[in-house]
């Protein structure tokens, strides 16, 4: 399955790493990392503008991975960001450093047969560094992504691709390599408003989506929780609520006519739909006046293999006119993350 995205694909620079003598050790080595989004072509190079942070944890050697101890304190969750990182400082609770490096180095532990298993996930989140590339804390609203070389079934292809293993900073012929492409965890829910009568102007501000049932059913909305980077899965902490919100601030949200729709979009983690009514969307006005609720039934999310819900990686863009009233006017399921004229910022995606 293939994800096309609008807006990430990492500038990175191309650093090689001094070279030794044949048969000297080193201490470390640079890793020249290849990042891009699922079905996007990997690069080094910046092809759209926008610049959002990953974590890299650089984790001991497992064939069998299940205990994702660090290599060094100072190389598990990095925060990068373009062509820079930010090392950990104080190991006891992952402090930053205060300056960004220009290149990405993995130092030897001192015994050289020792190698390092490269995991990525965005966006940085400090907290993760107490809990490792299994447990990374996030809040609803903001998109949760995971690099597919992370997963146990991964299958690496051409290079630059690879799994990200197996990485000896001592023994191996620099410069050492990684590539991570990245999925969406999330589901995207995409809004689009055109107007039957203008120049009326509706100022939306806010979209509440409400779970009309929560002791029955299969639908939920969650307002926390944990996030596994190695499975690409939501943890069981999950931390549900009854409501989950999308507040507009961008000033251009309010712009909408007969011909060109006011869009916006909203995540949340991805949820089973079984029975119609389970969950219910609101649209706020400034001034707190709303429209009538648009109640969605399971229809409106089946898929082609006949299952019902919100999956990780799609958009499902509903379609509405607004005279007064809010007109329901059809839906499309879409495997794609595109641009798509959405009203998402770096810090959404």
């Amino acid at each position: 399955m293939t994800k096309h995205s609008l807006y990430l694909i990492f500038p990175l620079l191309v650093l090689s790493a001094c070279t030794k003598p044949a048969g000297e050790a080193r201490r470390g080595s640079v890793v020249e990392i290849t990042t891009a989004m699922e079905g996007a072509s990997a690069t080094k190079g910046p092809l759209v503008d926008y610049d959002q942070s990953y974590g890299i944890f650089a984790c001991l050697h497992e064939d069998v991975p299940t205990a994702f101890e660090p290599f060094k304190a100072s190389t598990y969750n990095v925060y990068a960001r373009g062509g820079s990182f930010n090392y950990v400082a104080d190991p006891a609770d992952g402090t930053l450093e205060g300056s960004a490096s220009g290149r990405f180095v993995l130092t030897s532990r001192g015994d050289e047969n020792e190698s390092a298993d490269l995991y990525a996930y965005a966006p940085w989140v400090k907290d993760a560094y107490l809990n490792g590339p299994t447990r990374i804390p996030f809040t609803a609203g903001a998109d949760v992504m995971y690099a597919v070389q992370n997963l146990a079934d991964y299958v690496p292809g051409p290079a630059p691709d690879k799994k990200n293993t197996g990485l000896n900073p001592a023994l191996d012929t620099p410069p050492l390599k990684a590539t991570f492409y990245f999925r969406h965890a999330m589901a995207r829910l995409v809004f689009k408003f055109t107007l039957k009568n203008e120049p009326t102007l509706y100022d939306l501000r806010r979209i509440t989506v409400r779970d009309n049932n929560p002791a029955g059913g299969t639908a939920a909305l969650y307002a926390s929780g944990t996030f596994n980077a190695i499975t690409g899965t939501f943890n069981p902490d999950l931390v549900e609520t009854t409501a989950n919100e999308k507040v507009i601030t961008d000033p251009y949200s309010d712009i909408a006519s007969a011909t060109t729709p006011m869009t916006v979009s909203m995540l949340i983690v991805p949820t089973p739909v079984s029975v119609d009514d389970e969950l219910s969307f609101t649209f706020t006005l400034a001034g707190g006046e709303s429209f009538l609720p648009f109640v969605l039934k399971k229809e409106h999310v089946r898929h082609a293999d006949d299952t019902y819900g919100f999956r990780a990686g799609y958009t499902y863009t509903f379609n509405f006119t607004l005279d007064n009233y809010v007109y329901f006017n059809g839906f499309t399921i879409d495997e794609d993350w595109s641009p798509a004229d959405t009203d998402l910022s770096p810090e959404d995606i």
